[in-house]
C-alpha cells in the first residue's frame, strides 16, 4: 500500500569535520525504535523500524502497522549523504543526489528529498549518545501527505 509507506532514512552529518571523519563517527550505529504515523485522509497506525550506519550509508528497515490490520507493509532503504560545505550534505541514491540537508552543533540534522516521486522532509534530532528522535512527513504523488514520529534507542 503506497499511501502507507514511510521513507523515513536519512544520514547524520555534522558541522566542522571531514566526511571520513562524519563516516567514521556514526560507524557501526545499530538502532531500533517505534513511531507513530498518520496521513491527510484520518488514517494511522503506528511502525517498528531500525537504523544501521555503515560508512557513509544509512540502512532502515521498517514494518508498518494499522490498527485491526496488524503488519500491512515492510520495506528497507538505503540512502547516502555526502558532505557539502561546512554543515549541509547531498543526500544520495545510487549515486545520484536527491535531496539536501543541514546538521546544527552536532545534534540536529533537517533534510529535504524526493524519493521516486515522493517529496519528503526529516529532522532527527540526537536526544543523547544512542537515541535520535526521527519525525517529518512526506507527499505522496496522489496528494495524500503522510506525519510519522519516532525514538530510535
Amino acid at each position: 500500500m503506497m499511501m502507507l509507506r514511510i521513507v523515513l532514512s536519512v544520514f547524520f552529518g555534522f558541522s566542522a569535520i571531514s566526511s571520513a571523519q562524519a563516516a567514521n563517527l556514526f560507524s557501526g550505529l545499530n538502532l531500533k525504535g517505534q513511531g507513530e504515523w498518520r496521513d491527510s485522509n484520518g488514517m494511522k497506525g503506528t511502525f517498528d523500524s531500525t537504523m544501521v550506519v555503515a560508512r557513509d550509508k544509512v540502512v532502515s528497515t521498517y514494518a508498518i502497522k494499522v490498527p485491526g490490520a496488524g503488519v500491512v507493509e515492510t520495506f528497507a532503504t538505503d540512502y547516502g549523504m555526502v558532505l557539502k560545505a561546512g554543515e549541509s550534505f547531498a543526500v544520495t541514491s545510487n549515486g545520484s543526489e536527491i535531496g539536501t540537508g543541514y546538521c546544527v552543533d552536532q545534534l540536529i540534522c533537517h533534510y529535504q528529498a524526493n524519493f521516486y516521486g515522493i517529496a519528503l522532509e526529516e529532522t532527527m534530532v540526537r536526544t543523547s549518545a544512542k537515541t535520535v528522535r526521527r519525525f517529518g512527513s512526506k507527499v505522496l504523488p496522489n496528494g495524500v501527505t503522510v506525519t510519522w514520529d519516532e525514538i530510535l534507542k
